[in-house]
């Protein structure tokens, strides 16, 4: 009987226990699940693999699943399961690029010489508003095509309450939000270049919009050489492959990791070597 006893105030001690137990875990669930929404990516098909149809010729952004283009100039939208040469993956009208992630990409021009071939833009509407006074990791990863006859810098993002809007095949001059951080002129025709950087919400921002939006005088450019290895004739315009579009709300006191770092890695390693010694040498 005492035995019993003994076992049911065991028992009685150790349930609340249990209790808190179990209630810490739901509680620390639910922390958890909060966290990753907080940390998903706010950019609707942000790689482009959603699509409404097959690109039958250049200019058809928007079968791209919430993607548009904001002018009258409309972007590319290539896919690996593309019968079309001219919109496939890899290999297409203006080069050759396997995707950053997925099977899919899109193609802007981001200058031409005089201003003579039309700038292009992608625009997408973000899943949720952004909040007043949150900060922001926003990244996009840039390819300039191969036919490029010019390369450019002042490929950035535009973050605004309102989407653009026009027919007319005009260039957007407006400030850019989110750019490299050394504005660098992007002229590798192979592998990816990241766009990264932190933005602060003013509240409300719901649209984003890719591009180059400033004056032509103000972008700087450099001529490429005709590839060796890429048939096809080049194109007087900076033509860029554009994939991975990603906005994440950034947690209190984290930074963005836009890769790279500005601390110089000195080696404290020292090479020396013995020297050699005969008996026949002079003191000198």
């Amino acid at each position: 009987m005492k035995s019993n006893v003994k076992t049911i105030a065991t028992l009685i001690a150790i349930l609340p226990l249990s209790c808190l137990t179990v209630f810490g875990q739901k509680k620390d669930s639910k922390a958890t699940a909060s966290k990753e929404v907080e940390l998903e990516n706010l950019v609707e098909n942000g790689g482009f693999e959603a699509v409404t149809g097959k690109p039958k010729k250049l200019g058809a952004i928007d079968l791209a699943t919430g993607w548009s283009s904001p002018t009258g100039a409309r972007a590319d939208l290539y896919m690996s399961s593309s019968k079309v040469p001219e919109m496939a993956v890899p290999q297409n009208a203006y080069g050759k690029e396997d995707p950053k992630e997925g099977q899919n990409y899109v193609g802007i021009n981001a200058y031409s010489y005089g201003d003579k071939i039309p700038r292009t833009y992608v625009m997408a509407k973000l899943k949720t508003p952004l909040k007043k006074g949150t900060k922001y990791c926003v990244s996009f990863y840039v390819s300039l095509a191969e036919l490029s006859k010019y390369a450019s810098n002042n490929v950035g993002m535009h973050i605004s309450k309102k989407p653009f809007g026009t027919d007319a095949k005009t260039s957007i001059v407006e400030k850019t939000h989110i750019m490299h951080k050394d504005n660098k002129v992007f002229n590798a025709t192979y592998n990816w270049e990241k766009v990264c950087g932190t933005f602060e919400a003013e509240g409300g921002e719901k649209v984003i919009t890719i591009g180059n939006f400033t004056n032509n005088d103000l972008t700087k450019n450099e001529r490429m050489k005709a590839p060796k290895d890429f048939k096809g004739t080049q194109s007087i315009m900076a033509y860029y492959y554009i994939d991975e579009v990603v906005i994440n709300q950034l947690e209190e006191g984290k930074k963005c990791d836009c890769g790279g770092s500005d601390d110089k890695q000195i080696s404290t390693t020292i090479y020396s070597r013995p020297p050699f010694l005969k008996e026949d040498m002079t003191d000198k």
